[in-house]
């Protein structure tokens, strides 16, 4: 749950509590252990101004302040699982296939339609749902294999539907994902390193299909850690 402190900072103070006593249920499941001084410190929390907070409550619930937003989630990879996730990562990806990144918690299909297929799949299967992701690219724009990394230091890449060269840097910081969590991001790189696409947030450009594409590569990828699905 994510509670957004521009609206919640103007609200009377008993509504705050309920917001959060509310928020807390739907995330936990229930309200047991969960007591007045656990409201007060998530209270305290949305006031913290000296960049990210986290504060822990009973049956693994985190409350993290960031940026200006409280989440609210349960945690569900252990501190021991993020430590044995490596500064830097990269896995190749099957193609057609199946790719399961259990360190991560994410999987990853693809498949390769032709122009036949390619109108009735964007038309039936491009939804979104919350920790569910599907994207098309362009089959003959990308330098296969693929595979899948975390950020490097350097990385540019043009986003979907912005003017010109990016940095992957500068674009997480408007999209306000903390720096903590910027190296767990899964980016999708083709064999030159171009990337191709920041799953669940942003398309390379130079990949996307249009008129004239016969060829498609439809990829979907499952992000299962709540962590990660409350900045897509």
């Amino acid at each position: 749950v994510i509670i957004d402190l521009k609206k919640f900072s103007s609200l009377p103070l008993a509504l705050k509590r309920r917001i959060i006593r509310k928020s807390i249920e739907v995330v936990k499941g229930n309200l047991y252990s969960i007591s007045f001084r656990h409201n007060n410190e998530i209270l305290k929390l949305t006031e913290y101004q000296l960049g990210e907070k986290e504060i822990y409550l009973p049956d693994d619930i985190r409350a993290k302040k960031i940026y200006n937003k409280i989440i609210i989630y349960k945690k569900r990879i252990s501190k021991n699982q993020i430590d044995e996730i490596p500064t830097t990562w990269e896995y190749n990806i099957l193609i057609p296939g199946k790719t399961e990144i259990k360190s991560l918690d994410i999987e990853v299909e693809i498949k390769i339609l032709d122009s036949v297929d390619i109108k009735s799949s964007l038309y039936f299967n491009r939804k979104k749902s919350k920790g569910k992701f599907l994207e098309f690219i362009d089959y003959n724009k990308v330098k296969l294999p693929l595979k899948l990394r975390n950020r490097r230091s350097g990385d540019k890449f043009y986003p979907l539907k912005m003017k010109g060269l990016k940095k992957v840097k500068d674009f997480f910081i408007d999209n306000k994902i903390p720096k903590s969590h910027r190296d767990l991001i899964p980016i999708l790189v083709d064999n030159e390193d171009q990337i191709v696409w920041i799953m669940g947030m942003r398309l390379d450009d130079r990949v996307k299909i249009n008129s004239d594409t016969k060829k498609v590569l439809c990829i979907k990828i499952k992000i299962k850690n709540n962590f990660l699905q409350e900045y897509f």
